[in-house]
């Protein structure tokens, strides 16, 4: 978080037209601690509730077509990589149905999004994208391709 506000505010000053160069008078360090303070916890949230998490890993594993998955909350990554056997079908319309699940049980929002993998290639040690069978943005079901 910068804290330089002072620059900006002494050229407006003269933009204005007053002509004083004085700086106004800074934010007392107590109140500066507490901006920082809240941001640094701010940032320290979980993007997910744990617990909600937890509970939708073990609801999601007792599908029958769901043999493992993987949960990354990091916003720079796929959220949900769910693992499946191929049967040669696209599951794009199944990471919809993850969406969904994840939606009604409040594990969502607008960086959300769901990677259906060949199980079995991943196990062979392919990577998620070139073991994708679907890839969707749960905020509106697009087809993310890979």
């Amino acid at each position: 978080m910068k804290r330089m506000i002072v620059g900006p505010l002494l050229a407006m000053t003269m933009l204005v037209g007053c002509g004083e160069t004085t700086a106004p008078a800074a934010a007392p360090p107590s109140v500066l601690n507490e901006i920082d303070q809240a941001a640094t916890e701010a940032q320290r949230a979980p993007r997910f509730d744990p617990v909600a998490v937890e509970a939708m890993k073990k609801k999601l594993l007792a599908e029958p077509k769901i043999v493992d998955l993987l949960f990354d909350p990091s916003p720079l990554a796929v959220t949900w990589q769910i693992g499946v056997r191929d049967d040669g079908t696209s599951r794009i319309g199944y990471a919809g149905y993850v969406c969904q699940q994840l939606r009604e049980n409040a594990l969502y929002d607008d960086e959300t999004n769901v990677r259906i993998v060949d199980i079995g290639k991943v196990n062979q040690g392919t990577d998620f994208r070139s073991a994708s069978l679907g890839h969707v943005a749960c905020k509106d079901e697009r087809d993310l391709g890979v």
